[in-house]
């Protein structure tokens, strides 16, 4: 994944999605 894209995609995420989720993403990634 490209990084700013994923920072601008876990700046997005980081109020609504669990660590574990975002953990389980990097994981598929």
């Amino acid at each position: 994944m490209n990084i700013a894209l994923r920072r601008a995609y876990e700046s997005a995420v980081d109020e609504s999605i669990p660590q574990s989720m975002l953990d389980l993403l990097d994981k598929l990634n």
